[in-house]
């Protein structure tokens, strides 16, 4: 599986620098990551939904850090291409 495609919005409310929209395999997009900016370097967020009870759940997570590292390093790099900034992650 590969990222061929990210689309960034950014949008700086506290930690939050952008939400990104990730296609993988030219076949399946996943929207809403969260790029979060924190002491540390960047992290990347996993799309969630709001629950009825005020609380939040994952709907989509990596089984992996490997993969994590993947859409994350792409978003990275998509976001600093749009805001033509150069930062570091967190490692």
């Amino acid at each position: 599986m590969q990222v061929t495609k990210v689309r960034v919005y950014p949008m700086i409310q506290g930690t939050l620098r952008c939400y990104a929209d990730v296609i993988f395999d030219n076949s399946l997009c996943v929207r809403e990551f969260r790029l979060l900016h924190t002491p540390r370097g960047y992290v990347l967020g996993m799309p969630n939904v709001s629950q009825a009870d005020g609380s939040s759940r994952e709907i989509a997570s990596a089984l992996n850090r490997k993969t994590i590292k993947m859409i994350e390093g792409a978003v990275i790099a998509e976001y600093e291409k749009t805001i033509g900034a150069t930062t570091r992650s967190r490692k």
